[in-house]
């Protein structure tokens, strides 16, 4: 693919836009961009932002409720996906402003087959990034690495591990419109790095080389990502621990039944038997009673 023949967005929130000398590079190659504004989703109140999401699915999803931060990156992304669909370019390069676009990056970039007419999203970060995503399976590791020895390009679109971040990534207007009709059918669930709901009608693929890396910058997001996910863990851990002393308390209350049925059967037992020694008595009393009526 030619540099030309693509469209660059660059995504960052307006008053703390971190874009300017990638869009310095892009200007040097000669490219054409646009910058999408995301939406600050820090200063979202907590009654919209709880109406515009699903915290009960998301942690479904996410093992966590979703963050302001993600919200608006998705939005982001949302928008620069609408645009795409709305330009004259079959093909679109999208890029946060943290990115950093590699120094061979128009080489690697011409190298890059984009025939295909089918739903398409093009990771650009490289195949090593992935390799650590997925390195708790080293049957998928086994069959990146010979894959990665037929091409400049990784298809991974049959496998579970579907790629993370979106610092970087081509994506077609047919990808573009899947994923606008699909994200706007719903809320948003969950981060735009890992779109749950649309991934599966999309072909995934990866770069083999590094186009696209990030810059030094602390991402605001990725911090406050974490700090929910910690949020999150010690809230499971919490949970954990009622639910074991519930368990606890079930299992004494049912113990303590038990110990009741047992008493109750040993004094229902012992009052049998006092009932039938009182009937004894009583019969017993009954035939002295009559033998002594037939002696007189």
């Amino acid at each position: 693919m030619n540099i030309r023949d693509t469209h660059f967005f660059i995504i960052g929130v307006p008053g703390r836009y971190r874009g300017r000398s990638l869009e310095e590079c892009l200007i040097t190659h000669g490219a054409s961009y646009e910058r999408v504004e995301g939406i600050d989703g820090q200063s979202m109140p907590i009654s919209v932002f709880e109406n515009v999401t699903d915290a009960k699915v998301s942690r479904l999803l996410l093992g966590r409720e979703l963050t302001k931060g993600e919200y608006g990156c998705a939005n982001a992304h949302l928008l620069a996906y609408k645009k795409i669909i709305e330009s004259n370019y079959t093909w679109a390069i999208v890029l946060e402003d943290d990115a950093e676009l590699s120094i061979d990056f128009i080489q690697q970039l011409d190298q890059i087959d984009v025939k295909s007419n089918k739903a398409r999203v093009i990771q650009l970060y490289g195949i090593d990034v992935y390799r650590s995503q997925i390195r708790d399976h080293p049957w998928l590791l086994n069959l990146i690495d010979r894959k990665s020895r037929e091409g400049n390009l990784i298809d991974i679109g049959w496998y579970w591990e579907y790629p993370e971040r979106t610092h970087g990534y081509l994506v077609n207007k047919a990808a573009a419109t899947i994923a606008v009709r699909i994200m706007e059918a719903q809320r948003i669930l969950t981060p735009a790095d890992w779109p749950h709901e649309w991934r599966k009608f999309i072909a995934y693929s990866i770069s083999l080389e590094q186009l696209v890396g990030l810059s030094q910058d602390t991402s605001m997001i990725e911090t406050e990502r974490r700090r929910a996910e910690r949020t999150s863990a010690f809230v499971r851990f919490i949970s954990f621990v009622t639910i074991f002393i519930g368990l606890l308390n079930l299992r004494q209350r049912v113990r303590n039944k038990v110990v009741l049925r047992c008493i109750f059967s040993v004094l229902k037992s012992q009052l049998l038997n006092e009932v039938h020694r009182f009937q004894r008595v009583a019969v017993r009393f009954t035939k002295l009673k009559i033998i002594s009526k037939k002696k007189a």
